[in-house]
């Protein structure tokens, strides 16, 4: 089943680029939407709106970023920021308090949690809403977690910050994947991955490394990022992509070297690794 060409011409018209259609677009469209409102049944959110909200956050190459979108979470992203009722009650109740991990790593006193807990609300739904940049392409709690990281670590006294600023990223991993809990985190890989990570991101050209933390961190659009190096954010976009990829080739090829791993647990690894590195990367580069 196509979506209707209306909600196709809202999606073009509200992309930067006003590119043309291409063929899977409709029958992507309508998937999107159908896992949306599975997801969110009760929340009635105008299909045009949510058309328009993914169109001016899509990025080239259009039909593969479709393919891995979230659609549910910017859904629900979507339908906070249009005040949809009962979106940001469930907001608040199924995924604020998943960052609430990350925020006890920095303070875990009940009161510092939910000191930063509110002033990431706030950077969320205050004007300009930081929510608004969220796109879709990586999931929401995984980008909200990436948040609230910097959210704990401005809330220290200043002379707390130094020390926590350097807090492992490994650390930063949401507790929901635990095929890598059992692999790395828990397992004897653990201290071979971080030491693997760190040369990774560290061997990461500036310009690359650098947009990548004022996106994952400071939220920054990747027109901003552009406007910085005077650059398009179709440029900036294949910088992040060409930047999650390397990370990942070189944290790998570092494991295979450094464990000696036969080609079945190898195979393990890639698998867990790479899921881990393209859902968490946000996190992962967190200071």
């Amino acid at each position: 089943m196509a979506a209707d060409p209306s909600l196709v011409s809202a999606l073009l018209s509200a992309c930067p680029a006003r590119p043309a259609p291409w063929p899977a677009l409709p029958a992507q469209l309508e998937a999107a939407l159908a896992s949306a409102r599975a997801s969110w049944p009760s929340l009635e959110l105008d299909p045009a709106r949510f058309a328009a909200h993914l169109g001016a956050r899509l990025t080239e190459p259009y039909e593969a970023a479709l393919d891995a979108l979230h659609a549910e979470d910017l859904y629900l992203a979507c339908a906070c920021l249009e005040r949809v009722p009962g979106a940001l009650e469930r907001f608040d109740r199924q995924v604020l308090p998943r960052v609430d991990p990350v925020v006890r790593r920095y303070g875990s006193e009940p009161h510092f949690v939910d000191e930063v807990r509110q002033a990431l609300r706030e950077k969320l739904f205050l004007p300009p809403p930081r929510l608004a940049e969220y796109s879709g392409q990586g999931p929401l709690v995984s980008w909200l977690r990436a948040a609230a990281a910097r959210t704990a670590l401005n809330a220290l006294r200043p002379e707390q910050r130094h020390p926590r600023a350097e807090v492992d990223e490994l650390e930063a991993l949401p507790h929901a994947a635990p095929d890598l809990d059992l692999l790395l985190l828990k397992g004897r890989h653990r201290a071979a991955f971080r030491a693997a990570f760190h040369k990774a991101l560290a061997a990461l050209p500036t310009r690359e490394r650098t947009a990548l933390k004022l996106n994952a961190l400071e939220g920054m659009s990747l027109e901003k990022i552009g406007a910085m190096y005077g650059k398009d954010k179709s440029t900036v976009s294949r910088w992040l992509a060409q930047a999650h990829q390397a990370l990942f080739e070189h944290t790998l090829a570092q494991l295979k070297e450094e464990l000696g791993l036969g080609s079945q647990e190898a195979e393990s690894l890639v698998a867990a690794l790479k899921s881990q590195l393209e859902s968490s990367l946000l996190e992962l580069v967190a200071e």
